[in-house]
């Protein structure tokens, strides 16, 4: 196989697409078994020569030339598109409703045991601080901000997973604004973000 590029190599190393391959190179010179996974499709394999050859072609050249510009372009739209995401979800304005704290907690517990799933009942009187306070933070933060709405309208954006993480962020702080005595939890649940 020394004589030949799988069809990785090309684009990863030598600078091919999938429509480049197609347009020049055609149907594979050979195809193999696949080493490391039996049951995956045939490798292409093409002959290293016929390559060389393609790619010393001045159509070849031009159209390399062409790919990479659009490459390029892409990339920089892609760019401005998350940088335009993250400078949205920073102007956001994040607005936490102050309620007295044992009717935030009553609200927390009230949700979390009326959630499905939930396997254990939350007590007012007989959970303990550390677990109350992590089930009143999510309350706050699914039922109280625009969180779950924002992750919502930024999904399947190009950089969401950035803003996510920002949009995550600057909630906690806003909790932890609101609610000085939360400010721990909001601390320790955006670190394990």
């Amino acid at each position: 196989m020394s004589d030949f590029w799988v069809k990785a190599i090309l684009k990863e190393d030598r600078g091919w697409t999938e429509a480049g391959i197609k347009r020049f190179l055609g149907k594979p010179d050979k195809t193999a078994t696949n080493p490391h996974y039996k049951c995956a499709s045939a490798m292409c394999l093409y002959k290293k020569e016929r390559v060389k050859q393609v790619e010393s072609t001045a159509d070849f050249k031009a159209w390399q030339e062409r790919s990479v510009k659009r490459r390029k372009a892409a990339l920089d739209a892609a760019e401005t598109k998350k940088r335009n995401l993250l400078n949205t979800v920073q102007s956001w304005s994040i607005d936490v409703p102050v309620l007295p704290m044992n009717e935030v907690r009553r609200l927390a517990v009230d949700h979390y045991n009326n959630w499905e799933g939930n396997y254990e009942v939350a007590s007012l009187k007989d959970s303990e601080a550390d677990f109350l306070n992590r089930i009143t933070v999510n309350y706050i933060r699914h039922q109280l901000t625009i969180y779950d709405d924002s992750n919502r309208w930024m999904s399947g954006k190009v950089g969401k997973d950035e803003a996510y993480y920002t949009n995550r962020h600057r909630v906690f702080d806003a909790i932890a604004h609101s609610y000085p005595k939360l400010s721990k939890e909001c601390k320790l649940q955006d670190q394990l973000s």
